[in-house]
Parts: structure tokens; sequence; C-alpha cells
């Protein structure tokens, strides 16, 4: 009957949560706010409606480590590798620096004991892994530069958890410190990880193999779960956290070929778990204790929050983080963490906290992951309206190239793929160029190599003034960012009203925001990779390449014209394909040198060959409509329009010559 009752719990939380949840989402308000409020109304010191917190709580822990899975499973050694220095030094910065501001404000204000102070500065020196990673994967900003900033601090937060639970106990009243016992400890659990690590990434790839290759997705779904369970379990007899074993098993898995489809798989399951755990949060505030005080507590949290943000924004702006991605971060991680309730629990069952100190740190811990969402949720606006009284820094120092002598070029923001074919496309065909990357140290390589590449972040106006925005023809938007890239359109979009704006995105959905916002051509990652595949795929049923590219047509025609992408090309297009026998090319004079010298009145292009000239292009300069007078020079271009025959034609007699 027990089992029953506990069920009946269970679905009465998953009722008020529901309900909850569906009220927050019509205020607009973010849904794990929604849980926490959930768990505090069901909660012993809410309506007392679930008797069983401690179930609640397994099963929140169960979503904890299926949530540092997936995480683990978006990531890869090389991705790690890319953040070792924030994770090292930035990591260190944060967590020393806060132990030890936390410990001198106990310690020499409040009067606290040595050993007291030191277990208070560790609870709150650790944020939450569960609710940034939440809101980050929601919000799709996990491969941002504030992104990889706060993963990587808080997987050394993590690890330092260990040390921390290692060490509470020499900290109760007559404990004495074994030194040399921690150290032991600390090493043992260190090369039980390595050694299981490194045995695992060989094996477990070979392993996921076999079970796919007999096509049983119910198999493949328990055989994925075990092995997070197993290397999580493994991870917690080495002295580590069962969360941070559960991301070990995620990375292991995320280096084979088969990550996608085991994340696929165990998302449904994540979701459903890690509710419980936002849930269980809500269960632990004693809300008379918290209505007693309100103003103490909600002052103190504050405080808390605000000096961690300052921490991390020092923290990395001594490693030359840029200043905004700093500022992100530092709210990001300004929250207590989840790891911080065990450690509270820990040092209260060890003797080492009272009653009262412990009922104001869980307060305050709730309380500051309650505000912390709403501020992730918002910290671009927030970013946004502080930039109107403080600069951002977003241009270093050292790193400024000019570009007020450029005219009539193409502003590149984001240097990865599509930015450096981009840059190889305009040195190809001599079109003027400068590229804006956030990224400081890609920034410093390539400034080395003489490219014309500035630091900056491209939604600040002075960054785009810098880039010479008023003269540019138009701008390439090709960054990870999706609120960036919001945030950027919109801006340009504000400062230069008449430019062309191309802007990619990862998501088809994307577009019609990104549209609405100014830009002129939006690029869909996923669209575009569907028109590729199906490219392939009647390619390999030997459709002829015209009825392709009809159906390819016609269906950018139906996507992109909703959004007003495609109008003005497809009717230019139709108009070609309407008098096949035209076209327009252009004419470099190096194939052509019997026109240097000579005008057009002389050349008679249009009676000899049915060549219309539009344009010459002389260096950057782009001159319509020339006159019949202008006599042509050696590195001129015609831009023109005439017949295909008559154009042949043209070569043809050139070739006498």
């Amino acid at each position: 009957m027990e089992h029953f009752s506990f069920l009946q719990e269970i679905t009465i939380v998953f009722i008020l949560s529901s309900f909850v949840i569906f009220l927050f989402n019509k205020m607009k308000l973010p849904s794990i706010l929604g849980f926490i409020i959930s768990g505090l109304l069901a909660g012993p010191y809410g309506f007392k409606l679930v008797s069983e917190v401690e179930q609640v709580n397994l099963i929140s822990e169960i979503g904890i480590i299926l949530l540092l899975f997936t995480i683990g499973l978006e990531f890869s050694i090389k991705r790690l590798n890319k953040i070792k220095d924030i994770f090292i030094y930035g990591g260190s910065l944060q967590v020393f620096g806060t132990i030890i501001l936390t410990f001198a404000a106990a310690y020499f204000i409040l009067g606290f004991p040595v050993k007291l102070s030191l277990v208070i500065s560790f609870i709150i020196s650790l944020s939450s892994t569960a609710i940034v990673l939440k809101i980050f994967q929601e919000q799709g900003e996990t491969q941002t530069p504030h992104g990889n900033i706060s993963v990587g601090i808080l997987i050394f937060q993590d690890i330092t958890v260990v040390i921390m639970l290692l060490l509470i106990p020499y900290m109760s009243a007559g404990a004495q410190a074994d030194f040399a016992g921690i150290i032991y400890a600390l090493l043992k659990s260190a090369l039980i990880i390595l050694g299981f690590f490194l045995v695992a990434r060989k094996i477990v790839p070979k392993l996921i193999y076999e079970v796919l290759k007999l096509q049983n997705n119910e198999l493949f779904l328990i055989f994925s779960l075990s092995i997070c369970f197993i290397i999580a379990f493994i991870a917690n007899k080495a002295g580590l956290s069962l969360a941070f074993g559960a991301f070990l098993a995620g990375i292991i898995i995320s280096e084979s070929e088969y990550s996608h489809h085991v994340f696929e798989n165990i998302m449904p399951f994540k979701e459903v778990f890690v509710s419980f755990f936002f849930i269980s949060i809500g269960m632990l505030l004693n809300i008379n204790f918290f209505l007693q005080r309100p103003f103490v507590i909600i002052l103190l949290a504050l405080l808390i929050m605000f000096f961690k943000c300052i921490i991390v924004i020092l923290g990395m702006r001594i490693i030359k983080i840029p200043l905004k991605a700093a500022f992100l971060a530092g709210i990001s991680l300004s929250q207590i963490g989840e790891f911080s309730f065990l450690l509270t629990r820990f040092a209260y069952e060890n003797g080492i906290l009272s009653d009262a100190i412990f009922q104001y740190l869980i307060s305050s811990t709730i309380i500051t992951m309650m505000l912390s969402i709403l501020l992730i949720k918002e910290m671009h606006a927030v970013v946004g309206w502080l930039d109107r009284f403080v600069s951002f820094d977003a241009l270093e120092k050292g790193e400024r190239k000019s570009a007020s002598s450029l005219k009539n070029h193409v502003i590149i923001i984001g240097y990865g793929i599509s930015g450096k074919n981009l840059v190889k496309s305009c040195k190809t065909f001599n079109i003027p160029y400068v590229i804006i990357e956030f990224n400081p140290k890609t920034v410093r390589y390539y400034s080395i190599k003489e490219e014309n590449i500035f630091f900056g972040d491209a939604s600040q106006e002075h960054v785009l003034k810098e880039a010479n925005i008023e003269e540019a023809k138009l701008v390439s938007l090709a960054i990870s960012d999706p609120v960036a890239t919001r945030r950027t359109v919109y801006k340009i979009r504000e400062i230069a009203p008449s430019i062309d704006i191309i802007a990619r995105t990862r998501f088809y959905q994307e577009v019609n925001g990104l549209r609405s916002l100014g830009a002129d051509y939006v690029v869909a990652e996923e669209y575009e990779a569907s028109i590729r595949i199906f490219n392939i795929v009647l390619n390999k049923y030997l459709i002829s390449g015209d009825d392709i590219d009809k159906f390819e047509k016609l269906l950018r025609k139906n996507s992109y014209q909703a959004f007003g992408d495609y109008s003005e090309t497809d009717t230019f297009h139709d108009l070609l394909n309407n008098i096949p026998e035209y076209e327009i090319q252009t004419l470099s004079l190096k194939n052509l040198p019997s026109f240097v010298g000579k005008t057009f009145e002389d050349l008679q292009l249009i009676r000899r060959f049915d060549i219309l000239v539009l344009a010459v292009k002389k260096g950057d300069e782009l001159i319509a409509n020339p006159l019949a007078d202008r006599v042509l020079e050696s590195g001129d271009q015609l831009v023109v329009f005439g017949r295909s025959d008559g154009i042949k034609k043209l070569f043809g007699e050139q070739k006498k010559k």
C-alpha cells in the first residue's frame, strides 16, 4: 500500500505541475520556475500533498544524472580541449575567489568560527549545473562564448565538490585533519577515473555498434541507460558525484558516431526526471522560516548573486575574456548550485551548521536559483540596457584594424567555415571585405597572418561603425549564437537602413523572425541541407538535371517566398529562363586584349555581337551605363547582357586575332 500511496502522490504532483506550468506559460515565465513553485506547494512546508519527499529526491537525482549525460553527449574531447584554459584558470579563479571573499565576510564581518566560515564559503562557491545547462539547451546557447565559459567553470566546480566532501568531516568539532589521507583519496579517485575513461573510450563504441546491429530500439535504449548508470556508479565509488560520472559517460559516447542516436532516445526520459529535480528543490523551502525574515533572506540572496557575478567577470577579464561574454557568464553562474544542498546537508549532519544557519543557506540557495532563472532568460536584454550607460569594451586594444578607407565592401561577421569560404571568394574576385570576430584567439591568430580582421561584438553600434558600415555594400552574418544573431540584425538595420543583410540560421522556423528584424536574405542550414539531400536522391534515380532544378526552384519559391527572400531573384531568373538564348556574363579584358585602348564606339558590340554592356568594373569601382567614348584599360571587366551565340562569336573572333 505504501507504493500505491507514493504513486498517488506522484499523480498529484504531475497534475499540480501541469496546472502551474500552464499558468506560467500563459504569463511567459520559465517552466523551471513553475516546477519549483509546484514543489513548494506540494511539499512538507506547503499543502503537504507529498509525504515521501526522500523518494522524490531519489527520482530527482536520476534527473540530474540524465541531464549531465545528455550534456556530455553534446560535448567532445576536442571541445573540452578548446576550453581547457577556462576550465583550469577560469574555474580556479571563480571557485577560489568566491571561497576567499565569502570566508572573509563570514569570519571578519559576521564573526563566525574559521571552520564554519570555510564550510559556508564552500557551499556558496558552487553554481547550478542543472539550471544553467537546462536553460542554455532550451535557448541554443551551449555553443556560445558565454556557454563555453559557463560549462568550463561548472565542470571545474563539479570536480572540486569531491575535495569539499572529503574536507567537511575534518571540520566538525574535535576532528583531526588527515591531509595525507585526503591526498591519497584524491589521487586514487583520479587514477580510477582516468584509467576507466581511457578503457571505456575504446570499448563502449564497439559495444554500441554490436547492439545497433540487432536493430532493436528497446534493447538500445536499455543499453544506453545502463552505460550511463554504470559509469556514474563507478565514478561515485571513486569519490566523484554520480552526476559527474554521467557527464563522463556522455563524453565517452560523444566520441562515437552513435551519440546523436543515443541522445534522441534518452531525451524524453531526461525531461520527465529533470522536472522532479526542480520540484524537489521547491519542497526544501521552509516557507514559515522564509516569511518570518523575507527581507533578510532576499537581501542575502541578492548580495550572493551580485558578488558571484562580479568574481566571474573579474576572473574572466584576468584571462582576457571579452567583457560581454564574461558578464553573461557571470549572470549565468550567480546562483548557488544543487551540489550545495549536498554539502549543506552533509555539514549539518556533521554538526558544523546550526539549525538557523542551515535554514538560511537552504532558503538563500533556492531564492538565488529562482532569481537566476529569470535573469538568465532575460540577460541579453539586461546587457542591451546596460550598454546604454557602459560600453562593453567590444574592441580590444592592439587588435583593431581600420576599415575607414573601405567602400562598397562586405562585412563578414563570424569567421567560421562560412566566413572563411566567403573570404576566399572575396579574395578571388577582388571584393573588399572586413571581418568581425568575437573569439580573441581567432582574431590574434589571423591578425598575425595579416588578415583584415578585428575583435568585436557585432551587436554593438561602435563595432559596426568601426567596420565602416555606412559605406559597406552588404553584411554576411554567420555566428552560432541565435540570440546574438537577432540582436545584430536589429542593430545593423537600425544603423544602416539600406544595406543588404545576409543572415545564417540553424533552423528553418527562425527565418521569419530574422526577416521581421530586417534581414534581406536568411539561409537556413536545416533547409539547405534538405535541398542537398533530395538533389542527391533524385540524381541516384537518374532524374534529369533540368527537372531537379525546376523542382528545387519550386520548393524554394514556395518556402522562401513567404519570407520575401525569393521574389525579386526568382522574377529575374524567370526572365532569363523564358529567354534562354540570353545570359549575363562578366568578361575580363585579360581574355580580350584587343579591346584595350579602344572605346565602346570603336567596338560596336551591339551591332556586331548583339551584346549590351551594363557596367565596367575597375578595381573596387563599378561604373554603370558607361559612356560610348570611354577608353578601356588593361584590368577592366565588362558586365554584359547578350545572346549566348553572340558571346561565343566574340571569343571566337578574339582567338583568330
